[in-house]
């Protein structure tokens, strides 16, 4: 109906939004809707700010069930890392939202379609209390922390070609396992994987090819230029 950046004002996108119409049809295809918003809201090109930092954030207004497939719809917004509402009428499939929205608590159901606005005073907070990497779910109080996550993946992308200057292997022995050991490696904590380039691309390993950080620098170690 309109991008994230085509209006200024509160007051333009309220006249908007009151101007809208029920695009009408049998079908509710909230996985293809999912799909559409990831490839054309979430992105620069729709408005979106994401390459700054700002949260994403979908709330999802449903009447009923989905007529079509919604997983690859999740996977798309868990991958853009949009922070995810839904909100159903009494007809739409809890179980849907629950697997769409972010978390089990932000879920709102009303008794029918009308009903909507009365959610806004438990929705809101949630809104407001999003954080780009965080939010602690204490209703009525929402308190936001930015916490230091202990899970990450890493790709280690090495120049293999002679423009490097040295051998890869000379690179390997040093920058890399030094820039490992501070890393809590392991299949629940940090996962590292390491490819190499030049006219082509050669993976060394996988994440889940070693399973503690000795093995992981042994494979380093044992690289060879591309």
């Amino acid at each position: 109906m309109f991008s994230l950046d085509t209006y200024s004002s509160k007051a333009q996108v309220l006249e908007a939004v009151k101007a809208l119409g029920f695009t009408g049809g049998e079908l509710a295809n909230i996985g293809l809707a999912l799909d559409f918003v990831v490839g054309n809201h979430f992105t620069k090109a729709g408005g979106s700010r994401v390459e700054e930092g700002v949260p994403q954030v979908l709330v999802l207004i449903s009447a009923g069930p989905s007529s079509d497939e919604i997983r690859d719809g999740v996977v798309a917004l868990k991958q853009a890392s949009v922070f995810s509402f839904g909100l159903g009428a009494q007809a739409a499939s809890r179980a849907e939202l629950q697997h769409i929205a972010t978390d089990d608590n932000l879920v709102f159901t009303a008794p029918e379609f009308r009903s909507f606005g009365d959610l806004q005073e438990q929705l809101l907070p949630y809104i407001v209390g999003v954080a780009q990497r965080h939010i602690v779910l204490q209703p009525p109080t929402i308190v936001t922390q930015v916490i230091e996550v202990n899970k990450r993946d890493i790709v280690f992308l090495l120049d293999g070609s002679s423009k490097l200057g040295r051998p890869t292997s000379m690179l390997s022995e040093t920058s890399l396992p030094r820039s490992s050991r501070g890393l809590e490696i392991g299949q629940d904590l940090i996962q590292v994987t390491v490819a190499q380039y030049a006219d082509t691309v050669r993976p060394e390993f996988y994440f889940n090819s070693y399973p503690s950080k000795r093995d992981a620098i042994a494979a380093v170690r044992r690289m060879k230029p591309l």
